[in-house]
């Protein structure tokens, strides 16, 4: 693993752990996921070589509380973007590290900084109409959170509102008593449906040192989403997804690259 790399781990770390105390001094249930939470299984707690971000989730009913939090401690440390803003037209959290650029090899055009998305869940039911209209509205949501990269920034808005109003679809579905999966409002919404039991009570390890909060099944969540996750990938594959990273200069220095990359 080369040095940048090994800054970007530091820097998300560093981001991570200011999100735990926060939301610990505010009684914030959370949850950290994806490929750090493999990390702290397969990996002997620490970040898996190749990844490069730290994706958490919480329940949905904790938007408002997770917003006051984060604008209350790491507004004045982070850029603090908060979901369906000017600054970010996606429909969750990011708390960005400022005079930072990672261009990730994937359909963003709004990604300028190292930073740690926050995802809500949503109860899913668990058969019958309901779920096929929410996996309908699900899959709308995620079209639309990818339309705000690409439909000119006048109708950014469009998108914006008509997104809401699908997510009060999906809320009010997964609020019903016959909801006892969860999944994160995210692209992966269809991969990762998992009991809501197996997510828990809040979980503390450590990563690197750094003391975050994992799903209380940790190894049954994990096992339910990547399979056989204790077995690396190939080869190929074991390489980070940027394009850019600079841990030391912002977005505006890399616009010739960002245009590049947009054009692709």
């Amino acid at each position: 693993m080369d040095s940048e790399t090994e800054t970007l781990h530091r820097m998300l770390l560093q981001i991570t752990d200011d999100i735990h105390k926060a939301f610990m001094a505010d009684g914030i249930p959370y949850y950290v996921v994806g490929g750090t939470a493999i990390g702290c299984v397969r990996d002997n707690g620490r970040m898996v070589p190749w990844d490069d971000d730290v994706d958490i989730v919480f329940d949905a009913c904790w938007s408002e509380a997770v917003a006051e939090s984060l604008r209350n401690h790491l507004s004045q440390k982070y850029i603090v973007e908060m979901p369906d803003s000017k600054e970010n037209h996606k429909g969750y959290f990011r708390v960005v590290m400022p005079n930072t650029c990672l261009i990730r090899n994937v359909h963003d055009r709004n990604d300028k900084g190292i930073s740690v998305e926050l995802f809500p869940m949503v109860g899913v039911p668990e058969k019958g109409v309901r779920r096929r209209i929410q996996f309908m509205m699900s899959r709308l949501h995620i079209l639309l959170n990818m339309a705000g990269d690409y439909v000119p920034k006048p109708l950014v808005p469009v998108c914006i509102g008509f997104r809401k109003a699908v997510r009060m679809v999906i809320d009010r579905i997964g609020s019903g008593d016959d909801c006892d999966c969860v999944s994160p409002l995210n692209g992966c919404f269809f991969d990762e449906i998992v009991p809501r039991d197996v997510f828990g009570k809040p979980t503390p390890h450590e990563i690197m040192g750094i003391e975050m909060m994992f799903p209380e099944d940790l190894e049954g969540y994990l096992g339910m989403v990547y399979g056989d996750y204790m077995s690396l990938p190939p080869v190929e594959k074991r390489v980070p997804t940027y394009l850019v990273l600079d841990t030391k200069n912002g977005w505006m220095e890399h616009m010739d690259e960002a245009r590049a990359i947009q054009k692709r």
